[in-house]
């Protein structure tokens, strides 16, 4: 259970009450049936924080709302609303499924937190058809996505090494930070191609099977572990990747220069 559910008691009366009255107030009262409503469930250990809501409905059904509805999701197919309780992501179909498409940062969240939700209310089967979607990353995406971020954390961490020997705390705090947030985003990915918003992301990598074995070094982030933390992503990585070049040589991929265009 998260640090975001309640027990059955009074945790999770508050959001059934709230979601039961977001549906139950204009300007969603005249048009649940077409409406899907999410709540995504944080990963174990995530600090506290609003109860995330998406409320996703068809494009044809945003016409007829008032402006201050009308104007944001036609033209930017999502608006976010919400308090220090609970915040709502109000989508259309179509807007999530663009997102669902792509592999930016942004659409891995969007993914994370869709394989993560659960539905309060969907007459349609919307969110399991999304959820679906959110399981395919596009061909050839998954060595895309964690190349980088396995080349991003070598170098982090060589960096970690020399602004230690060299005394330099605050270096060392961001090189760190860019080694942890690195391989952390390369844990989710792996485990389920998709990872979540920057405030959950350790908590969620804790989850996965290389998060586990790396955990000791994101409690100390210790230079002197750096050779084995990225060891452990390598071994994982190899499962999938056996034998590519950035895999046997990162340092010489990395400077590599990019293809002649």
């Amino acid at each position: 259970m998260s640090a975001h559910e309640g027990d059955g008691g009074e945790g999770a009366f508050p959001l059934a009450a709230r979601a039961r009255a977001l549906l139950e107030a204009p300007p969603w009262n005249d048009r649940t049936y077409g409406l899907t409503l999410l709540a995504v469930e944080a990963p174990e250990g995530a600090p506290a924080g609003p109860q995330r809501l998406w409320l996703i409905l068809d494009a044809s059904d945003v016409r007829d709302l008032d402006e201050e509805w009308r104007e944001p999701l036609l033209r930017h197919r999502l608006r976010r609303s919400g308090d220090e309780a609970i915040e709502t992501t109000v989508a259309t179909t179509d807007g999530v499924e663009a997102l669902l498409e792509g592999v930016s940062r942004r659409s891995l969240e969007v993914r994370w937190e869709l394989l993560h939700a659960h539905p309060l209310h969907d007459p349609s089967g919307r969110g399991e058809q999304l959820a679906a979607a959110a399981r395919r990353l596009p061909g050839e995406a998954l060595e895309r996505l964690v190349r980088p971020l396995y080349l991003q954390a070598g170098r982090a961490l060589e960096a970690l090494r020399r602004t230690h020997d060299a005394s330099s705390e605050p270096a060392a705090a961001i090189a760190a930070g860019e080694a942890a947030s690195a391989l952390t985003r390369l844990a989710c990915i792996l485990e389920e191609g998709a990872h979540p918003t920057a405030d959950w992301l350790d908590a969620a990598a804790r989850e996965t099977a290389l998060g586990r074995r790396i955990a000791p070094w994101l409690d100390a982030r210790s230079p002197a572990a750096a050779d084995a933390v990225l060891g452990e992503a390598g071994q994982a990585l190899r499962a999938y990747f056996a034998g590519r070049e950035w895999l046997r040589e990162p340092e010489i991929y990395a400077l590599r220069p990019p293809p002649r265009r």
